[in-house]
Parts: structure tokens; sequence; C-alpha cells
């Protein structure tokens, strides 16, 4: 049975995160199906991109049928961005670096351009950009929040990053849009900047300004960077958020 119409049940969810509330996307069981498996047959385009610096949502193992997608465990990934990341804390300076609403800011044109360019097949180009076209009807802006689908996607368009800042043979590692990246003085930090700044915008993306900063290599932990695991958005772990309007107002069980 071919699934191509996005069910009523899809729906945001409010969750708590620091200095304000994420919408997290649930989708019903048919439509996360459907995307897994789109995802999953982009798998190997995708993955072929993607550097060993890039460290998160790294996948193990993919399958359209059964649709299945498997990512390296949490735990394994952060401690290989600690190391990487601690490695580059020799450097003078780090530029801490983070782009701003990262997923809901990702358009449609640009992630369709990014698939091509990595040789995703058009069928799965435009399956795929029909079925995340279909769930803006429902609110969700960009890449949805939450379905694990999405952060593949993500790892896709940020390897626009990872391209300029190879092509500058920049010493870096990256989590999700967390990049750092080591810089010998602060006006090499500054030319890094102007590099990120350039790579993001070619995907429609921007640095936050009010997380990326310059910072003194002896000053910033890798273990601040914040970890994403399956429990992120697992509905058993849901709770009434107060403070927070309907709909569906949830936050993670744990801390």
């Amino acid at each position: 049975m071919r699934i191509d119409r996005v069910p009523a049940a899809v729906r945001q969810v409010a969750v708590p995160k620091r200095n304000g509330v994420r919408l997290l996307t649930r989708l019903d069981p048919a439509t996360e199906v459907r995307y897994v498996s789109l995802v999953a047959a982009a798998v190997p385009a995708i993955e072929a991109a993607l550097r060993p610096v890039v460290v998160a949502n790294r996948v193990r193992r993919a399958s359209v049928r059964p649709p299945m997608l498997r990512l390296e465990p949490t735990a394994e990934a952060r401690e290989r961005f600690v190391t990487m990341a601690s490695e580059l804390c020799r450097a003078p300076f780090v530029v801490v670096a983070d782009v701003e609403n990262c997923y809901p800011s990702v358009g449609l044109d640009a992630l369709a351009t990014v698939l091509e360019r990595r040789g995703v097949s058009r069928g799965t180009r435009q399956a795929l950009l029909a079925l995340l076209a279909r769930l803006s009807a429902f609110g969700v802006r960009g890449l949805p929040v939450g379905p694990l689908p999405s952060a593949i996607l993500a790892n896709a368009v940020l390897a626009a990053v990872d391209d300029e800042l190879a092509r500058a043979g920049r010493r870096y590692v990256r989590w999700v849009d967390d990049v750092w990246v080591a810089a010998t003085s602060w006006a090499d930090a500054e030319g890094i900047l102007a590099v990120l700044e350039a790579a993001l915008g070619g995907v429609g993306l921007r640095l936050s300004a009010r997380k990326t900063r310059i910072a003194v290599s002896t000053e910033v932990s890798p273990r601040a960077v914040s970890p994403v695991g399956s429990q992120y958005h697992r509905p058993a772990d849901a709770h009434p958020l107060p403070g927070v309007a309907r709909p569906d107002a949830v936050a993670p069980g744990r801390g």
C-alpha cells in the first residue's frame, strides 16, 4: 500500500529547552514509516559525503524494506566528539559556532539542491520533498524536529559547511549544527567566521549570534555541547508542561 497522504494525526509538541520552548513534531505511524523509508534510500549517498569529523547522527544501518534507521549510539559519538574537540583546544583560539534555528530554517529548495548534488535518486528526492511540503500544511517548518530522519537530512545540508572548511584547510569537528574550529589568532578566527557565514548562506542558513563566539581554548569545554538521544522526544516520558499553551504541551520526564 502506498502512503502518499499525510493524515491529520501529525501534530507539534512543545517541550522546554534552554532559553525557551522547542516545537517537536510527532508523526502518525504511517507518515513516520514513509519518512524513514525515503531517508533510508538516501542514506548511502548522504553518508558517503560526510567526513569522519562529523560525529553526530551517523548511520550504522539503514533499510528501505523494512523501513529502518539505526544510528551510532549517542554515548560513543559524544566521546569521539569530546576527544576531537579537546585536540582542537590545543590551538590558542577556538571558534564555537551554532546555526540559528537550524532544522526549521532548512528550505526545501536548498534541500533539493543538496540531495541532487550528493547523488540521491530523482524519485527519492521528489517523494521526500513532497512529504515535507505536505507537512508544512500542518505548520511544520523546514525539517520536522524530533523524527530521526530529519537528523540525517540536516547532516546532508550541513555538509556544505564541511566542504568549505575542508577547502580552507581548517581543523574542525561538527556535532549536528555545533561546529568547533581551531584558530591560530583572533584575526584567523574572524576569517573562520567569514567562511562559516558564507557556507551557511549558500544553503539558506545563518550563524546564531547568541551562541557563536571566539573563545580562548582554555576557557571552553567540549562536554558543554548538548547531547541528543532517543529519550529526547519519547512519548512515554512526557508529562504536562505548565505555562505552555496547548495543544499537546508535554515535556521529557527525565531531568
